[in-house]
């Protein structure tokens, strides 16, 4: 039914340990014959063109860095928030990588999607109704619990920090699952994109053709509006959180993203270029990425209290080698 496919799991060197904002310098490393300087790392994103490529330097002043070829085509690759590794799906069984395999992992799913410390991922498979949470996330994945979906033809989907708690899409509401795997519906209407807040069972959705950005909780005194989307802003088709829960960034398909203060409630409408249809939270704890379709760079959101930047990253033709005679 699923084929023979493997799941790669592959940690990107240096970033697990990083401690929030420790990467905003350029390293020194020594190397033969002397010593050599590399750029901070503020992401990374794969593309068509690119491959897997880094995005280095610093908001502001970035660009699209070296990529890392696969041996195979991939038939998926995601990214988690804080970007310490990358899964791979593709064609098996050989590996050419250092990274986990899968073990009772699924390949094939229409929709997978990561927790905010990157610890667990859900993947949602639509000829089966089924939902797969997988656990232990980059070094031991494991398959730790199965479930049925709430209703058929199923959207948007995010499961919280505790690998348990899941929020789901289906048709004109939005459901919640916990410990006892029973969907409990949370509120009507068609959800264009979801997150839970870092460290919490808590979240935030955006309703398809409705303004306000709705908090999701148990606790009715954080469920509600969280923020109004600025006028300009369409039905966005991707949301991220910072990684301390303060700031909030959607994305539509027509080229408008809009930052969302979470605990002011201001927001701010960016604009950038059209084709960007996924929004990151890179290596920093308020540092995005967005990653375009095709053939285009990656966009930077920075996101700050009342000015987040914006920019982007150009690639940078390589300079042709000198030699010293």
């Amino acid at each position: 039914m699923f084929g023979r496919k493997l799941v790669l799991v592959v940690v990107l060197p240096g970033l697990a340990a990083l401690a929030l904002g420790a990467d905003r310098r350029a390293s020194i490393r020594e190397a033969s014959p002397g010593a050599s300087i590399s750029s901070p790392i503020v992401g990374y994103f794969w593309s068509e063109t690119d491959g897997l490529a880094s995005v280095e330097g610093v908001p502001g002043a970035a660009h699209v860095g070296l990529t890392r070829a696969l041996s195979f085509v991939p038939t998926r690759v995601a990214l988690p928030p804080g970007q310490a590794y990358v899964w791979i799906e593709g064609p098996g069984p050989s590996l050419t990588l250092n990274g986990a395999t899968s073990q009772g992992i699924l390949s094939g799913s229409d929709l997978v999607t990561f927790s905010q410390d990157g610890a667990a991922a859900v993947l949602y498979f639509r000829s089966s109704s089924e939902v797969q949470i997988v656990s232990g996330l980059p070094d031991s994945l494991q398959a730790s619990a199965r479930l049925a979906a709430p209703q058929s033809d199923c959207g948007a989907i995010a499961v919280a920090d505790d690998a348990t708690t899941v929020l789901m899409s289906c048709g004109t509401g939005l459901y919640r699952a916990s410990a006892d795997r029973v969907w409990q519906p949370v509120m009507p209407g068609q959800v264009a994109a979801l997150s839970f807040l870092p460290g919490s069972s808590d979240g935030i959705a955006i309703m398809t053709g409705d303004p306000a950005v709705y908090g999701v909780s148990l606790d009715a005194q954080k469920a509600g509006v969280r923020a109004i989307l600025p006028n300009g802003m369409n039905d966005p088709v991707s949301l991220a959180v910072s990684g301390n829960g303060r700031f909030g960034l959607a994305i539509d398909s027509a080229g408008n993203a809009a930052q969302l203060d979470l605990l002011t409630s201001q927001t701010a409408l960016l604009q950038v270029a059209q084709g960007m249809r996924t929004v990151l939270r890179g290596r920093d704890a308020s540092t995005f990425l967005l990653i375009p379709d095709g053939g285009g760079v990656p966009w930077i959101v920075e996101a700050r209290p009342d000015s987040p930047s914006v920019s982007f990253a150009p690639r940078i033709p390589l300079a042709p080698v000198v030699s010293q005679q």
